[in-house]
């Protein structure tokens, strides 16, 4: 069992205390957290993460590229697997959807910074 995250920090219930998550929502946690992570930030793991956040999406086969650097990111997950990659200009935003063993969902991931708020 897992903490439910919010964000950056751990959902907390009513009650003050942490919410666990199970089930679809746990593995659709899973792969957020392993979508969404930049590659490389985590000191101790290097190889976590994805580098979708580098993308840039006006490059020719940008959908393709997201697919692929978030299916490489969801290796470690058994089962998952990504169906689709489409980003969203005015949200700035990728939208992922998964597959997992206990159903499907979206992941949402936001898009590649630019300098001067540019992309």
């Amino acid at each position: 069992m897992q903490w439910k995250w919010n964000g950056s920090q751990e959902a907390l219930g009513a009650n003050g205390l942490p919410q666990p998550v199970t089930g679809l929502e746990e593995a659709l946690q899973n792969a957020a957290m392993a979508i969404s992570l930049r590659r490389g930030g985590f000191l101790y793991q290097a190889g976590l993460g994805s580098g979708l956040q580098q993308l840039d999406p006006q490059e020719e086969h940008s959908e393709e590229r997201a697919r692929a650097l978030a299916e490489e990111a969801l290796l470690p997950l058994p089962g998952v697997q990504v169906k689709q990659a489409q980003y969203e200009p005015l949200e700035n935003l990728w939208h992922i959807q998964v597959e997992t063993p206990l159903g499907a969902g979206e992941i949402t991931v936001p898009g590649k910074e630019s300098e001067y708020g540019n992309l």
